[in-house]
């Protein structure tokens, strides 16, 4: 099937670009219940029938994660695992995380979900065997070393949150940065063709996981990037910003690792682990048009 794409996105300067050929998401649109939309207008309301601008996807009709879900599914337990309350690395315990820095950074490294919910027995079991932890208790019963000071990891002590907008990208091939014109601010949009990426270098200040949340723009079945994170994998993988369809705006969503059918997931959430220093989060096109931007975080409880 062929489709005809127009985009008209800069505030200013009304630019009409149009490119045509078969995209990888026709198939999508066909699986994930519904054909693409003929419009793909991305900006001020030219060709969008509803409204894109709003920042609040919820309000266009997308089913894409929001802010409050996704801080729901990344925040830890509730309460009800059962699981005591504690931190050493050990024993498992109702939060996530343990107090060895560098055991909890080995831990992660093999079970990210060590790190975003509950230190479960299998995080417990990893600590003791694969990444050496002390388990000496101390007069309070606590266990733990000072194996995180002695490492010189460079583990993170502290939560940040790093934005990242289209000016602290390097726009290649067929994107260039506009102004939305709905209220998204700047964006970055393809004009005339489908090559190219939109690349940010990301300056991790420490060594941890890291989960990168992603302000993707959806029109009908259309919502889904290549990504690759530093250069790999070699086969750029697939993120799927909401494998419902049919939506309609710009939402956010941590980044994820689709597999090959919609709405089934290799990692999700995609979280590396991340050594301090410069890291790379290449996006290309594969479905959507439009790009907002990034933040990066090693905070699980953080939404945006």
């Amino acid at each position: 099937m062929l489709m005809q794409r127009c985009l008209g996105v800069v505030a200013v300067l009304a630019v009409g670009a149009c490119d045509s050929g078969t995209s990888a998401g026709e198939t999508d649109g066909e699986t994930e219940g519904g054909s693409s939309s003929a419009s793909t207008g991305v900006d001020a309301g030219e060709g969008v029938t509803t409204n894109p601008g709003s920042g609040d996807a919820s309000a266009s009709g997308t089913t894409g994660t929001s802010s409050s879900s996704a801080a729901d599914t990344t925040g830890g337990s509730s309460g009800d695992t059962g699981l005591p309350d504690g931190d050493g690395c050990c024993d498992p315990h109702q939060s996530e995380g343990c107090e060895e820095a560098a055991v909890e950074q080995c831990v992660c490294a093999a079970l990210p979900q060590c790190c975003l919910f509950s230190w479960i027995e299998e995080c417990a079991d990893l600590a003791q065997t694969r990444c050496e932890a002390t388990c000496e208790s101390d007069d309070s019963g606590s266990t733990g070393s000072e194996t995180g000071s002695e490492t010189g990891l460079g583990a993170c002590e502290e939560p940040f949150v790093l934005e990242l907008g289209v000016g602290d990208a390097t726009l290649t091939g067929s994107w260039m940065p506009a102004v939305s014109e709905v209220g998204e601010g700047d964006i970055a949009v393809l004009m005339g063709g489908a090559d190219g990426a939109v690349t940010w270098d990301v300056d991790v200040p420490c060594d941890d996981t890291w989960l990168i949340w992603v302000r993707y723009w959806e029109q009908g079945n259309d919502d889904s990037y290549f990504v690759t994170l530093d250069g790999a994998p070699k086969e750029p993988a697939i993120f799927e910003g909401d494998c419902g369809g049919g939506g309609q705006g710009y939402d956010w969503r941590l980044l994820n690792e689709r597999a090959d059918a919609p709405c089934v997931y290799t990692q999700d959430p995609w979280a590396p682990q991340w050594e301090a220093g410069v890291h790379e989060v290449a996006f290309s096109y594969r479905e959507s048009i439009a790009l907002g931007r990034i933040v990066v975080t090693n905070d699980p409880k953080y939404a945006p």
